[in-house]
């Protein structure tokens, strides 16, 4: 019988972007996830400086306001009362003992998955969830090209069928080809910080929000 699938879709989304919501809703009306829960990281274990939680927090929970998602402050929360980073297989050990009968598939992007061994603990992932990689289209999988622990666990991994990742609870990957939408948190950050518009790159939710706490850009400034 096949599982219900939930997407986990983690970033800094710092701020989250038109992208960010692409990607989500893909997920929900082209590959039949049920739901998919956002989680915005807590402490980077990279002392990457982000933004305070409760804005990032406040402005995913405003693009983010149907059913078919969920914005969990599990990371924010856990990286606030232990002062330790937030890790992913930490948040994957945690949602998959609160929904045992749950498939969980962790969103991620290609340069994530090349560089997945500098994650911590990254090779006891897929005992908790499957990995759906978001392809662009001018993305190949050049096995040769890769780092040898990566290649292996793509060449061991992958299956070709969504629906394949339904059948069980755990262990595989599945490449999804999408026209993502060239936008960059980072980019939007350098162009607040110029005075430059950016009003087609995020939601005006997400825009009042920054105008309000004027998050990213001086006081004089408005979107």
């Amino acid at each position: 019988m096949p599982r219900k699938l939930i997407g986990i879709f983690g970033g800094a989304f710092d701020p989250v972007h038109n992208g960010h919501t692409e990607i989500a809703r893909y997920c929900i009306e082209s590959l039949n996830m049920e739901k998919v829960v956002i989680v915005p990281t807590g402490a980077s274990s990279l002392n990457k400086k982000l933004t305070d939680g409760k804005h990032r927090l406040a402005m995913l929970n405003k693009v983010f306001n149907d059913a078919h998602y969920e914005v969990s402050a599990y990371e924010l929360t856990q990286s606030e009362k232990d002062q330790v980073p937030s890790y992913t297989i930490n948040t994957l050990k945690h949602l998959t003992t609160v929904h045992d009968l749950t498939t969980y598939v962790f969103i991620l992007g290609m340069d994530a998955l090349l560089n997945l061994d500098k994650w911590y603990q990254w090779k006891s992932l897929l005992d908790y969830c499957h990995l759906l990689v978001i392809q662009r289209e001018c993305d190949s999988v050049e096995l040769k090209k890769m780092k040898p622990a990566i290649s292996t666990l793509i060449r061991k991994a992958t299956i070709n069928s969504m629906g394949g990742l339904a059948q069980k609870k755990c262990g595989s990957i599945y490449f999804a080809k999408f026209p993502l939408i060239p936008i960059s948190s980072t980019e939007i950050r350098m162009k607040l910080s110029r005075n430059e518009n950016v009003s087609e790159l995020i939601s005006p939710e997400v825009a009042r929000l920054i105008n309000e706490f004027k998050i990213y850009h001086s006081a004089g400034h408005k979107i």
